[in-house]
């Protein structure tokens, strides 16, 4: 029978960590079950650089504004947070391999989740089995493979009364009130799970692919290669026809289930930026209409909005492969980022655009190609405004798409 701890130790990633006024620390424990290829590994650093949460870029209180980096201000009323995160694997074969399976699912189901203490002192409801107040299950939808859900931490987060005063719990005593430095609170904590997972990213493969089956050294078998080596297989050996048929579906219906995956894959990745980019304009459109500006105003507002709105949706139709000119690749993912450029004051830059750079065709499906520079340019502003803050510079935030054919 496990005791207490004896939970605790068959946690496979452990991480803690602290954020203060002299910065990030934290210490990583990959503690993985005794299979001969795979080795656990620790890992710590003091003074680390904390990179924020990208996924809400607008200011909370003010103390935040749109900074990348952590700094020392966003504690105020918060105050220093501690943490410790025990991941947990619910594959079969390392939960045998703990040698109490049962009690330690069972015990787990009753225990995972995110809490909140504030001088030892529990905060409810967070942690509770229903609860999810980081968004962790949400995040791991599009990458389950890099995210932990809630069913699998166990993490608890502790506060100094004194200095968190800015945290204020709501009558019912369910919580913190959701506004004021809570929104600041959750980002910066949701900031060092995103450490934690990073860390943790390669270690986790390791893993998986050990239970899979999967050696290092021997490369997955490409399915549309084993598709080719099949069919000189069939026709070396003069196999019916039926059987070829038979095989041309298959690869038809792979094809065709890959590509609405990919599809659906982009547009979940965009599905975020089209909301945030839309709502923000309905917030400037009913700004304008509320100061009463001119008609001419309010209409190009409105234009707008309509030309964002068919700007996104390409992105969400399958569209078959044909040529297209890469101006108009970038242009359609740009055209719905320019007044995001435009709010971070980021100077972009296409010489491809201003025909200081030749055009040409690319043979592709346009929404996947406008699909992925537009990520690009996400990753692309959310790096421009870290190193930015990292060097301590007041200059301008650039990005600039060109050919790499042009020899740069």
């Amino acid at each position: 029978m496990f005791g207490s701890d004896d939970f605790k130790d068959q946690a496979v990633w452990e991480f803690s960590f602290r954020i203060d006024d002299g910065g990030f620390s934290w210490d990583y424990k990959f503690k993985p079950p005794l299979w001969k290829s795979v080795v656990g590994r620790t890992l710590s650093k003091n003074n680390d650089v904390l990179l924020l949460d990208a996924s809400h870029d607008e200011p909370t209180d003010g103390r935040e504004e749109t900074s990348a980096v952590f700094q020392s201000r966003f504690l105020e009323g918060i105050g220093p947070i501690k943490g410790v995160i025990y991941g947990y694997h619910q594959g079969p074969e390392v939960l045998k391999a703990t040698g109490n399976q049962t009690q330690l699912k069972n015990w787990l189901r009753d225990q995972t989740g995110v809490r909140v203490y504030r001088d030892n002192v529990r905060v409810f409801n967070y942690g509770e089995p229903s609860d999810d107040w980081l968004g962790l299950n949400v995040r791991r939808i599009n990458r389950p493979g890099d995210r932990f859900g809630t069913n699998s931490l166990v993490a608890a987060i502790s506060l100094d009364l004194e200095s968190s005063y800015l945290l204020k719990e709501k009558t019912n005593r369910e919580g913190f009130d959701g506004g004021g430095a809570f929104p600041r609170f959750v980002k910066l904590v949701l900031s060092a799970f995103e450490r934690f997972e990073h860390v943790a990213i390669d270690d986790r493969k390791a893993l998986d692919d050990v239970i899979r089956g999967k050696g290092t050294a021997v490369a997955p078998v490409r399915f549309l290669d084993a598709m080719d080596s099949l069919k000189a297989g069939v026709k070396s050996k003069n196999i019916p026809k039926a059987f070829q048929r038979e095989i041309d579906a298959i690869e038809r219906e792979y094809t065709e289930l890959r590509d609405v995956m990919v599809s659906a894959g982009t547009a979940g990745l965009n599905l975020a930026v089209i909301f945030h980019e839309i709502e923000r304009e309905v917030d400037a459109l009913a700004a304008a209409v509320e100061r009463k500006l001119d008609e001419q105003s309010i209409k190009k507002q409105i234009e707008q909005i309509h030309y964002m709105l068919h700007g996104f949706a390409p992105l969400l139709r399958k569209n078959p492969a044909k040529s297209i000119f890469c101006s108009e690749v970038i242009e359609q993912a740009t055209r719905v980022r320019k007044s995001r450029f435009a709010f971070h004051s980021v100077v972009f830059s296409a010489p491809v655009l201003t025909k200081e750079e030749p055009d040409f065709k690319i043979k592709a499906a346009p929404n996947l190609l406008v699909g992925a520079i537009g990520n690009l340019l996400d990753n692309a502003m959310y790096w421009t405004k870290v190193r930015q803050e990292l060097d301590a510079s007041n200059g301008s935030r650039a990005i600039r798409v060109f050919d790499s054919a042009q020899g740069r």
